[in-house]
């Protein structure tokens, strides 16, 4: 079934079908779409991820939960290493620091992300495009794709569970922000 046919018969418009698209927003969709209608979805490629926000005067945790199909990586020299950039503590300070609802201020504080559930598979986006002093451009550094990968996934806090995946594809962009899709 074409493409338009199956936006068509889903009753969505959120994708012009005459305007250029990147690959992951079609992918996006159709995993979207594939979850609505088959509960097995969700044991196939839902990624559950829990972000700990840990305020640095109280040391209470606020837990926020979100499910979705992507991780979203930085371009660094691999998957292993762009992971573990995004599973760092990253402190939250000053103009960023978030409110804390037991100090009643925005106070200092530290995020942490961490994988609660992983599908069968995984998807990786590389985040090449980025916004420096209002300008966008491209990170063309290149990047190693190897053939398996493993992922801590953290279960009710204090459990840690290493899971092995395998390549299987790779979309590459080619082009400019504007081109190329």
């Amino acid at each position: 079934m074409s493409l338009k046919k199956a936006f068509h018969k889903t009753g969505r418009d959120s994708i012009d079908l005459f305007a250029q698209q990147d690959v992951i927003e079609i992918l996006e969709l159709l995993l979207q779409e594939k979850a609505i209608h088959s509960i097995l979805s969700n044991e196939v490629y839902a990624i559950k991820s829990l972000t700990r926000i840990t305020c640095f005067n109280c040391v209470q945790d606020n837990i926020v939960e979100d499910i979705t199909q992507i991780i979203r990586i930085p371009v660094l020299k691999d998957v292993p290493t762009s992971l573990q950039k995004i599973l760092a503590p990253e402190p939250l300070l000053a103009a960023s620091a978030p409110f804390c609802y037991v100090c009643s201020e925005h106070c200092d504080s530290e995020s942490k992300l961490s994988f609660a559930g992983l599908g069968k598979y995984l998807i990786f986006q590389l985040n090449r495009f980025r916004v420096v002093d209002g300008v966008t451009s491209k990170d063309c550094a290149p990047f190693y794709c190897s053939p398996s990968i493993e992922v801590v996934t953290e279960v009710e806090g204090e459990v840690f569970v290493k899971l092995n995946y395998n390549l299987h594809a790779i979309i590459n962009h080619s082009g400019t922000l504007h081109t190329g899709h």
